[in-house]
C-alpha cells in the first residue's frame, strides 16, 4: 500500500489498472505522433525522461516503444539531460538523436533498449564520436536483435560508461573474444 498526500492509503498500481482499450489508444497516440507533438511543444525542454512499461504489449508496437515514435527528429535547443527506458530503436535513429542534440546534451541514461537494426559496439562508437557527456548511466539489458547481442549491466555498464565519457581503446568491436573477457574482468576487479 502507498500513502497519498492527505494520508489515505492506496493499493499498488497493477496491470489490471490499464484496460486493453486504453493501451490500444495509447499505442495509436504514439504511432500517430501525438506524443512527439506534445513534447515538441515544450520548446525550452532541458530534461527529458521517458520510460514505458515493458510488461504491457503496446498494440502494433510490441513490448518496446520505438524511439522514432516518441522523439522523431525533433531538436530541443536546450536539451541537456535525457533518460530513455524500455524503447526499441534502429541504431541510426539513436545516433541521429545524439547528433541532433550533441551541442547541448550533457547527461544520458539508457535502460532496456532493443536495437532493431545495427549493433551496440558501432552505436557506442558513433555516440562517443558525437557526444561530449559529463554523465552517463547504462543499466538493464541492451539488446541488438539482428546480431543476437545481449549486453547485461551493471558490469558492462561501467565499461561502456567509461568509454562514452573518456574514450580510449574499449574493446567494443570484438565482444566474443578472450581479450574482451580478460579486459572486462580486469576492469571489474580494478573497480571493486
Amino acid at each position: 500500500m502507498s500513502e497519498t498526500s492527505n494520508g489515505d492509503l492506496q493499493r499498488p498500481v497493477t496491470r489490471d489498472d490499464y484496460p486493453e482499450v486504453e493501451i490500444r489508444d495509447w499505442a495509436e497516440y504514439l504511432i500517430n505522433g501525438r506524443l512527439l507533438e506534445l513534447l515538441a511543444a515544450a520548446s525550452d525542454l532541458r530534461l527529458l525522461g521517458l520510460r514505458f512499461d515493458w510488461s504491457i504489449p503496446y498494440y502494433g508496437l510490441g513490448y518496446h516503444v520505438a524511439l522514432s515514435h516518441a522523439v522523431g527528429r525533433h531538436k530541443w535547443k536546450f536539451l541537456a539531460n535525457v533518460t530513455l527506458s524500455v524503447f526499441n530503436s534502429r541504431a541510426e535513429d539513436l545516433v541521429s538523436f545524439c547528433e541532433i542534440h550533441a551541442t547541448t546534451l550533457q547527461a544520458l541514461a539508457l535502460d532496456e533498449i532493443l536495437l532493431l537494426r545495427g549493433s551496440w559496439p558501432s552505436t557506442f562508437e558513433e555516440m562517443r564520436r558525437l557526444l561530449h557527456l559529463q554523465q552517463v548511466r547504462i543499466c538493464g539489458t541492451l539488446r541488438a536483435s539482428e546480431l543476437d547481442e545481449c549486453w547485461l549491466f551493471p558490469m558492462m555498464g561501467r565499461v561502456v560508461q567509461e568509454y562514452l565519457l573518456q574514450g580510449g581503446d574499449g574493446p567494443l568491436l570484438d565482444l566474443g573474444s578472450e581479450r574482451v573477457a580478460m579486459w572486462l574482468l580486469i576492469r571489474y576487479e580494478r573497480n571493486n
